[in-house]
């Protein structure tokens, strides 16, 4: 899937991909941070690489609602691309390595804890860390 992902990149390189894996559509990398922030779609971590996938019936709400950011879908080696004049998509500026390696970061962190201390203490120093995450957004 990511082969395809960025074999169209190059080509498309101001639209969001969204790539037809299934039942779902999946986009990668900016793309998918862009979906993050506008709908909250969990982004989900693949090694070095970050998705976002969702549902085949939502396509038409994501369209929708994304604005003036080009975009194309790749289905089955069908494409279907739209344009806007006042393409939005390099609006987004997003450092993607730096997120990955802060989740790279943070699972290390996780495990080394997770090793050397009980399951439930793991558990209540993460509840902690969620109550600060929390009073300081």
């Amino acid at each position: 899937m990511l082969e395809t992902y960025y074999k169209y990149r190059l080509e498309y390189k101001d639209n969001i991909l969204f790539i037809k894996v299934g039942s779902f559509y999946e986009t990668f990398d900016k793309d998918a941070l862009i979906l993050n922030k506008l709908f909250g779609y969990k982004i989900k971590r693949i090694k070095d690489k970050i998705k976002v996938g969702f549902p085949l019936n939502r396509l038409d709400y994501v369209l929708r609602l994304i604005g003036n950011i080009n975009y194309t879908i790749i289905d089955n080696k069908e494409i279907k691309e739209k344009r806007f004049k006042d393409n939005e998509y390099n609006n987004y500026d997003f450092n993607i390595n730096s997120i990955i390696l802060k989740g790279i970061r943070a699972d290390k962190i996780y495990d080394t804890l997770n090793d050397r201390l009980l399951d439930n203490n793991i558990d209540n120093i993460i509840t902690k860390i969620e109550l600060i995450i929390g009073k300081n957004i």
